[in-house]
């Protein structure tokens, strides 16, 4: 298993979580994950989001990242893109639209 990394990283301009601070962040988002009783495709594409944002190790990221989502799916049931158009029909909100939209586009490339 890869250690959390030691370095900053920066994706695409954007500065991530600093090295101090993954361990504390990464607890935080599992915690928040764990805790929500109905996991929406709206809450599948937020944790990967969270996830891309801290990102934790300092190569494999966005590989690591698809593949807990990949398995989040699976777990779910979610074995085509199909369930997007639904959960998207079911938004009522332009924030989970949005994500549902982010997470169309992160399993077309998975499933």
């Amino acid at each position: 298993m890869e250690e959390y990394k030691n370095r900053r990283n920066i994706v695409s301009g954007v500065v991530t979580c600093p090295p101090e601070k993954v361990v504390d962040e990464i607890d935080s988002l599992f915690e928040w994950y764990e805790g929500i009783d109905e996991k929406t495709i709206s809450v599948l594409a937020e944790l990967h989001i969270r996830f891309e944002r801290i990102h934790p190790f300092q190569d494999g990221n966005g590989r690591t990242g698809r593949l807990i989502l990949y398995k989040e799916c699976l777990r779910k049931g979610i074995k085509d893109s199909s369930h997007c158009f639904d959960a998207f029909f079911d938004s009522s909100s332009y924030r989970d639209k949005f994500l549902v939209i982010c997470f169309f586009k992160m399993i077309y490339f998975c499933l």
